[in-house]
Order: structure tokens, then sequence, then C-alpha cells
């Protein structure tokens, strides 16, 4: 049994592209925050830009097939985990591509994803995708159905960057201004 109050695990698959990667962390932190155990899964620099977080990142497998087992996998662990796993919705699919949702059906997961390209007949509860909004919001409105609250977004991202990049970054802004300075041009580092 899972002791009361621990967080249940959810795989959630992230979009593909960077800006809706980032788009999508105050999605995330409500999931987290509704008491969900995040078990991401994404391209393989998904992982670096939300260490920040604490989040750990699957690195997307390459093909169908593979996915499919991964997506096993982790359904198994899960499982193990939380023996409620598979009598719940389990899983949030961000990408709006077909392939996302059958990999998800085929892997077993009861996942809840937006009804685009035919998916409503994979997904286990499937939205009507919103017209006319940003992605945060549509990102947003996805989290806010499956906890079941009706919160607005917040007004910022505020993406947490883990101390380690951050120094990178600082560095290779130093780095950055003394190749500046070679050339008579003059930069200023804040951090």
């Amino acid at each position: 049994r899972r002791p009361a109050g621990m967080p249940r695990p959810l795989v959630v698959r992230l979009r593909h592209w960077l800006g809706d990667a980032v788009l999508g962390v105050p999605a995330l932190r409500l999931l987290e925050s509704a008491g969900h155990e995040l078990v991401l899964v994404g391209k393989p620099w998904a992982g670096a830009l939300l260490a920040g977080e604490g989040w750990k990142v699957e690195k997307l497998a390459g093909g169908t097939r593979e996915r499919i087992a991964q997506l096993r996998a982790l359904r198994r662990a899960a499982r193990e985990r939380d023996p409620g796993f598979d009598r719940r919705l389990n899983a949030v699919v961000f990408p709006f591509s077909f392939g996302s949702a059958l990999e998800a059906r085929l892997a077993g997961l009861r996942a809840m994803g937006y009804a685009y390209e035919g998916r409503s007949l994979l997904l286990s509860r499937a939205l009507p995708l919103p017209r006319g909004v940003h992605e945060l919001q549509s990102y947003w409105h996805l989290a806010s159905a499956f906890t079941g609250t009706h919160a607005p977004p917040p007004p910022a991202i505020g993406l947490k960057v883990a101390p380690a990049a951050r120094e990178k970054a600082r560095a290779r802004r130093q780095a950055g201004g003394r190749m500046l300075g070679l050339l008579g041009l003059q930069f200023t580092c804040n951090t």
C-alpha cells in the first residue's frame, strides 16, 4: 500500500520544443502541488533545462517500439510505488501528436490530453483543444482539468535555473566580455 500523503506517480510526456517545455513549467508545478510525483519523459535537453526545478526527466526513447517499451517500464515502476496507479488517470500527454497518444495507450497508460488528430479514442480522457489561447494557457488548462482546479495561470513562469547552469552562463558571459574588450567594445556582467 502507498502511505497516505505520499505523492502519486504521474507519467508526463513533455513537448519536443524548448519554448514549449518552458511554457509548460507552471502546469507541471500545478500537477506536482496536487500531490503527484512527476515522471517526466522528454527530449535529451529537457533534463538540464528542468534540473533547477528538482525534476528528473527520462530521456525519450528513439522509435515508437522503444518508446512504448520505455513507457511500459515506467508504468511497472509506478505500480510498484502505487498499487492504485492503474485504477486512475495516470498520464498527461502534452504533445498534440497522434503518436504520443498511441504510445501511451499501447503502454497501458490511462492518459489525458487534447482531442486532436483523432486522438480521442486513444486517450482515457480527451479535452477539446482550446483555440485562440497562448500555449502556456493550453498547458495550464490541461493540468487544471487533470487536478480539478480552476485558478488562473501565474503571471510569470519563473523557471528555476540549476546553480551549476547559472555558474556556467556567468562564466560564458564573462568570457564573452573579455573577447569584446579585445575588440575595443564594452560589456557588463551583473551576476
